[in-house]
């Protein structure tokens, strides 16, 4: 469901993070678009952590599985 998200667009958002400066907080939540998959989540959730950008995610089961070994900060699993 939903847009798909492009190459380009996964690794505009990756520099993005990469260069940020001032966010509070990183969340993930829902289902995740076209293009994307638990290991890009895993890869964001630890460039945020690396910047010491505190993380929230919220998604299904399967792909939470996959990212609590990135160590968010939080954690909303959803049930299925």
């Amino acid at each position: 469901p939903g847009p798909s998200v492009s190459s380009k667009e996964k690794a505009r958002l990756i520099r993005f993070i990469k260069r940020e400066r001032n966010a509070s907080v990183f969340v993930v939540g829902g289902s995740l678009p076209k293009g994307f998959s638990a290991s890009t989540v895993v890869q964001l959730v630890r460039l945020a952590q690396k910047k010491k950008i505190p993380c929230v995610v919220d998604c299904p089961g399967k792909i939470m599985r996959n990212v609590v070994s990135a160590g968010p900060t939080l954690i909303k699993p959803n049930l299925e």
